[in-house]
């Protein structure tokens, strides 16, 4: 597949809003895995910690909420998350140039089959 000159230089200027957004997604997918693993921990003890397991749930809906949310906004820009690939964050451009990837660590995106690890 052709990927067309000016597809590359629009995710190329792109680069330093995923690189913010991709930070968030690790950001928030690290302190949902801290959540969750404190929520799993409390919550074998509910009567004793009710409050705080409450407070977790909360937190925990709110950052699920919110990575939807960047998920989404993500989208509107024609990129999602391999989920395959989860550390560093793999973005896919889905829309103006398919087969384009770009990572957290990358300074610019690159090209790769949508088959392939990167």
């Amino acid at each position: 597949m052709r990927i067309r000159i000016q597809a590359i230089l629009a995710a190329m200027r792109m680069v330093p809003l995923l690189r913010s957004i991709a930070t968030e997604i690790k950001e928030r997918t690290r302190a949902l895995a801290e959540l969750e693993a404190r929520h799993k921990a409390l919550a074998r003890e509910r009567r004793a910690h009710s409050v705080e397991v409450w407070e977790i749930e909360a937190r925990l809906i709110d950052e699920r909420r919110e990575l939807r949310r960047v998920e989404k906004e993500l989208a509107r820009l024609g990129w999602y998350v391999d989920e395959c690939y989860p550390q560093p964050v793999l973005l896919r451009c889905k829309a103006s140039a398919p087969g384009l990837t770009w990572r957290l660590d990358d300074a610019s995106p690159r090209r790769a089959p949508f088959d392939a690890p990167v």
